[in-house]
């Protein structure tokens, strides 16, 4: 819905811009013969209940100072007091955030696995290991034969584990079973890993996106919010039972679309809002010419009401032909077109405003490396950055290990001198 007031007086008479609404009310109008004034309700709201007494422009039908209004959304205390048309238009609420980028190179060689998969190889492995020190404990134990340290038992298992076999494997029988054991178990895994490595490395891997208010609630570092809620919104939270819409709720920020959209764009900030406004928006916005935009659509949507309607005062005769005349119109397919056009007449209409006043927002060269997230790419040494990590903290840690190695033999030999 879109219009320019008349004047700035409350109650004042507007003029509508192209919008859904307009369209088909003058479709209706010129089809069912009737002239109309429209004006915006004496204090600017849509309606909400006051004790029995509503405001907005509910109250203005409940009160019978208005025929019929336009856009309003459908919820069962508004139909208490007033009538209404057939629903029109099913708008949800969605989530805007900006879309997340390729997860670092660095971590290349560690998102082949998720975490719990990880956990469990380590795991096996160490359990592996100490499995096979206590068999070959028993045996010496037993036969007072030669065996196996823990930490030989730890690098035999760690060996198998990356693929490397060691030289003088145990002639025990039953050791020979468990170590059997552990060779498919490492060649299943290290199959995998290998399979969801080269994977990774040739197509980027994004972390998961926002979708719903439980992925905002359960976030960390992530803040949201929205334009002021009238009406409709309002009623849609205050009732709602689900614990992660009450926290979501309370945690909603309040300001411009300007400022949360500004705040989106830098990261860590989620947009509350309209499908169609915010669509509409975005189009004109923050899309480039070749149609990409960095923002995410969430895709869970929600319902704020059962949908819109045309508000009636009660008795009013007029509301089955406008009904039957819109209903012929959502049948034949009209609203879906006139939505998707008004939309894309708008957001034309606005880039072509904002490149004649030299404004905007150039994505151009905005999110690239996104675009092509579903082509492979060629591997590059900037995709082994974790393997080089990886070298560099180990010999590190091998220099440490030795240093501490001579301190200590040295300490031991100047104690017995």
């Amino acid at each position: 819905m879109d219009y320019t007031p008349d004047t700035n007086l409350p109650g004042t008479k507007i003029t509508l811009k192209d919008c859904l609404d307009k369209r088909i009310l003058t479709t209706v109008a010129a089809y069912l013969n009737f002239t109309y004034i429209i004006r915006e309700p004496e204090d600017g709201e849509w309606g909400l209940d006051q004790d029995g007494n509503w405001t907005g422009i509910v109250g203005e039908l409940q009160h019978n100072k208005a025929d019929f209004s336009l856009l309003l959304g459908l919820v069962y205390s508004r139909a208490q007091v007033m009538d209404f048309s057939s629903i029109y238009s099913n708008d949800r609420w969605v989530i805007i955030s900006l879309k997340n980028q390729p997860l670092p190179k660095s971590q290349a060689l560690v998102t082949p696995f998720t975490g719990p998969v990880w956990i469990g190889v380590i795991i096996a492995t160490l359990v592996a290991g100490v499995a096979l020190w206590l068999l070959n404990s028993v045996w010496r134990t037993l036969l007072n034969v030669p065996g196996m340290s823990l930490s030989l038992a730890m690098l035999y298992t760690w060996g198998a584990l990356v693929c490397i076999p060691a030289s003088n494997p145990p002639n025990r029988f039953n050791i020979r079973m468990l170590i059997c054991w552990l060779w498919i178990f490492t060649f299943i895994v290290s199959s995998a890993y290998k399979s969801s490595l080269i994977a990774h490395l040739t197509i980027p891997t994004f972390p998961p996106p926002i979708n719903s208010f439980e992925d905002l609630v359960h976030s960390s570092g992530i803040t949201w919010g929205s334009e002021p809620l009238y009406g409709t919104e309002v009623i849609f939270f205050n009732s709602s039972l689900d614990p992660a819409m009450r926290e979501f709720y309370s945690k909603l920020q309040f300001g411009t679309l300007e400022e949360h959209m500004t705040k989106v764009m830098e990261g860590k900030h989620a947009f509350f809002n309209s499908k169609w406004y915010i669509k509409h928006v975005i189009a004109s916005q923050y899309t480039n010419t070749l149609g990409y935009t960095p923002l995410h659509f969430s895709q869970h949507q929600y319902p704020t009401s059962a949908g819109s309607v045309w508000g009636v005062r009660r008795g009013g005769i007029f509301n089955y032909a406008i009904t039957r005349t819109r209903v012929r119109l959502t049948e034949v397919g009209l609203f879906a077109f006139w939505m998707d056009d008004v939309i894309n007449t708008r957001a034309k209409q606005v880039r072509r405003e904002l490149k004649e006043k030299g404004g905007g927002i150039n994505f151009q060269n905005i999110g690239a490396e996104t675009m092509n997230a579903n082509t492979q790419e060629v591997l590059s040494l900037n995709h082994l950055q974790g393997a080089f990590y990886i070298l560099f903290a180990g010999t590190l840690l091998a220099f440490t290990i030795l240093l501490l190695e001579i301190g200590i033999t040295c300490l031991t030999k100047e104690m017995h001198v």
